[in-house]
């Protein structure tokens, strides 16, 4: 019998988790629910078909659980941490942990590393995205990585979505002030860095992926509602061209090649593979567009892909 237990259950992340848990079933037997936010305590959730209450997380909440799934803010879940038993598996999904939450796991690039027993971090959904094209074009002489990354309203959860609602509909309203108590301006139909501190993806990606070339993120916050895009300067050693590039991209695992679409984070809605659209030249190396689901490959898929190692070693 495997005992699983959700931290903050129904953030955008652990719900997607939840729903993609009851695609697994064989996976677990046991899922309990727990939350630190007095808001989400109490409230009830569907798992395996019958409702299940969130509850409040006390010092002896997790006995008995082989494995700790924690979403949400890492602020609100490095102190659970505190409250594993000793042979408990950890997972952290934390859009904003760095490599101090615990090793980095990415389905595709290094998953034979989970172990039982361990702390895992299932990083920032862009650092899923580029650490799964990176990896096979290390092998061609990458050197340098330039990444701007635009992040959905989705990463700040279910009150950046409905923040990003309200704006756009009184923007097109023209109903007046807005509220801005999550972004701190407006975000419907406009771009800006995040004011508060950008994810460490840089380190995490470094982290990932053996040889990681030398490389520089910027995060920029979209007004858009979920997807991540990816605008990529790549510098080789020597030139690979285009061909070898593609083929990389191709061979690679959760990669789907898209040629030349004209991608959107529209199109990465609800899909299980990180897209790859536009590759051409440029001054000294390669520009590369992508697009992925920040919820899906990004984060619960991830989740799940490491849980089923984790059953498949006993």
């Amino acid at each position: 019998m495997t005992v699983l237990a959700m931290l903050h259950p129904t953030t955008l992340v652990g719900r997607e988790i939840r729903e993609t848990l009851e695609n697994h079933r064989s996976l677990w037997s046991q899922l309990n629910l727990f939350s630190t936010n007095e808001a989400e305590v109490g409230t009830l959730v569907d798992v395996r078909g019958a409702a299940a209450m969130v509850q409040e997380l006390r010092g002896d909440s997790l006995e008995g659980a082989d494995v700790v799934l924690l979403c949400g803010p890492w602020a609100a879940c490095a102190p659970a941490l505190e409250q594993l038993p000793p042979a408990a598996t950890a997972l952290v999904l934390s859009p904003d942990a760095g490599v101090a939450a615990g090793n980095p796991i990415v389905a595709g690039i290094n998953l034979e590393d989970a172990q039982r027993g361990e702390r895992m971090l299932s990083p920032h959904p862009a650092a899923v995205a580029l650490g799964l094209i990176l990896k096979p074009l290390a092998g061609l002489g990458l050197s340098a990585v330039t990444a701007t990354v635009i992040q959905p309203a989705s990463m700040r959860d279910q009150e950046g979505l409905d923040e990003l609602f309200e704006q756009t509909r009184r923007v097109l309203a023209f109903a007046g002030e807005q509220p801005r108590e999550v972004f701190g301006r407006q975000l419907a139909f406009n771009l800006f860095p995040p004011e508060d501190a950008a994810p460490p993806v840089a380190e995490l990606v470094t982290a990932l992926v053996d040889s990681a070339p030398k490389l520089s993120v910027e995060i920029l916050q979209g007004g858009f509602f979920h997807g991540c895009a990816l605008s990529l300067a790549l510098g080789f050693t020597e030139d690979p061209g285009t061909e070898a590039i593609r083929d990389a991209l191709s061979d690679a695992p959760h990669l789907e090649w898209a040629g030349d679409d004209e991608l959107s984070p529209v199109d990465a809605a609800a899909r299980e593979d990180v897209l790859i659209g536009r590759l051409r030249r440029d001054a000294g190396g390669y520009r590369l567009w992508s697009v992925s689901d920040n919820l899906t490959r990004g984060s619960a898929l991830n989740a799940v892909e490491i849980l089923r190692h984790l059953f498949d070693q006993g």
